[in-house]
């Protein structure tokens, strides 16, 4: 494995890279999309609460573009990050923006960015926190943002699937942080690079704090085989909890999230966990599905005969 150099940023305290424990999002070009949390922003070496684009040259990363919120300054101070989950590079698409990524926030505000353009920051004269301003959603120069409360916030980092029939769902499990309110998976529609920010489809339960963990599988382009994969966290209480009784693991029909097909609880015996472990997430391959508990590996596939 060869050595990297860092991209000699100044990012302050905290301004880290966390995301909840989500990897970072690489494009086939080998650019590096971190979201960074809650920090000092100067656009040039501090970058708190921002999208960033690195690329790697001569054995180092530099910072090629990014976008921050205009914002920003409102998210530092009221501990919204931005880099609360991790961001979700899109498929190419069709249209004026064929490399989009999105992100939501802490405060369960949706961007949709445009990776070749990421949108820089833009400064409002007078601008204040804790005003009407604050929700204006065409201020930033980026593709689509909601304003916030879309969903209480986000930890868990969204799924992106797209049906045999050509729809494209991004779902989404939010959760607030300060309260641990809960809320129902939702999917929305992804078409002519818009999100319709009206759910198409939802859960019938509730997921707390800090969401759940979630992934989707398929046969190919088969019919009828999409599975929502998702991981239920124990309650665990009061805001930033750390649940740790046992998960379920449950799975729903990825074109009609109403219709759950199992749930690890279902006989607790064989299925059940024996703890959970924050921000985990269900990981899908050769027909199996891989969840870790605090000290467990769990493996669940079909049963035979």
């Amino acid at each position: 494995m060869g050595k990297t150099k860092g991209n000699g940023l100044e990012t302050g305290n905290p301004g880290s890279v966390w995301q909840s424990t989500t990897g970072l999002s690489v494009d086939a070009q080998g650019n590096v999309y971190p979201v960074v949390s809650n920090g000092p922003f100067n656009g040039s070496t501090s970058f708190g609460d921002s999208f960033l684009k690195l690329h790697l040259t001569n054995g180092a990363f530099s910072v090629v573009d990014y976008f921050a919120p205009f914002d920003q300054q409102c998210l530092k101070d009221w501990d919204y990050d931005l880099g609360s989950s991790g961001n979700l590079l899109l498929p190419d698409q069709t249209g004026t923006h064929p490399h989009l990524m999105l992100d939501i926030s802490k405060s369960g505000r949706l961007y949709l960015v445009d990776r070749d353009h990421l949108g820089g920051f833009v400064a409002v004269p007078g601008f204040s926190c804790a005003t009407p301003q604050e929700q204006s959603t065409n201020v930033d120069r980026i593709v689509q943002e909601s304003k916030a409360g879309l969903i209480p916030g986000l930890f868990m980092a969204p799924v992106y699937w797209s049906t045999p029939d050509g729809k494209q769902y991004i779902y989404v499990s939010g959760a607030n942080a300060d309260t641990a309110q809960g809320d129902h998976i939702q999917a929305f529609e992804l078409t002519n690079n818009q999100i319709n920010l009206t759910p198409v489809m939802h859960t019938s339960i509730s997921y707390g704090y800090p969401g759940a963990g979630i992934a989707v599988s398929s046969d190919g382009n088969k019919k009828g085989t999409g599975i929502l994969w998702a991981l239920q966290p124990a309650p665990c209480g009061g805001g930033g909890c750390n649940p740790q009784g046992p998960a379920i693991l449950r799975a729903y029909d990825a074109t009609n999230l109403s219709v759950e097909l199992y749930n690890s609880a279902q006989n607790a015996t064989r299925d059940g966990m024996d703890s959970y472990e924050k921000f985990t997430r269900p990981v899908v391959a050769d027909g199996k599905v891989f969840v870790c508990s605090q000290s467990t590996l769990y493996i669940y596939g079909q049963l035979h005969p």
